[in-house]
């Protein structure tokens, strides 16, 4: 399951530019997709039941992409204590490698196309068990709008 949230912002001259912060709630600090202990798609009501609501995540939205496995879950910031959990930084530095939350930056032209993105970075642009987050990213996106 994937916890995550997305704000954007128009930028540049004349708003030609759109910065998209797209933050998701991993485990491993920031590196590893946060699981669930039951095998395959999991019902809406025990991910909210069991993992969600008791580590304080609320949500606006829940989509499944059964392809993948995996359950999109559209964070509710207004509700969900985000100072509450680990950022990525803080994770970082710490040995126990707590869950957190990781942002990624994405910018898009006014026609939609990558201003820039870290679709051709490897390595650290990889999420375990989910792939390039450029790649993520555009099924997100895909999800929200």
């Amino acid at each position: 399951m994937v916890p995550f949230f997305l704000s954007k912002q128009d930028t540049g001259i004349d708003q030609e530019i759109t910065m998209y912060k797209w933050t998701v709630f991993l485990r491993h600090s920031g590196k590893a997709v946060w699981r669930t202990d039951e095998p395959g798609l999991v019902p809406e009501n025990v991910i909210m039941n069991e993992y969600l609501l008791p580590n304080g995540i609320f949500i606006k939205r829940l989509t499944y992409n059964k392809d993948r496995s995996i359950a999109w879950i559209h964070v509710d910031t207004t509700k969900t204590k985000l100072s509450e959990f680990y950022n990525w930084d803080e994770a970082l530095d710490m040995s126990s490698k707590p869950e957190c939350w990781r942002s990624f930056y994405f910018f898009k032209d006014k026609n939609g196309a990558d201003w820039w993105s870290p679709k051709g970075i490897s390595c650290e642009a990889d999420i375990q068990d989910l792939g390039n987050v450029a790649e993520v990213f555009e099924d997100i996106l895909r999800t929200v709008t």
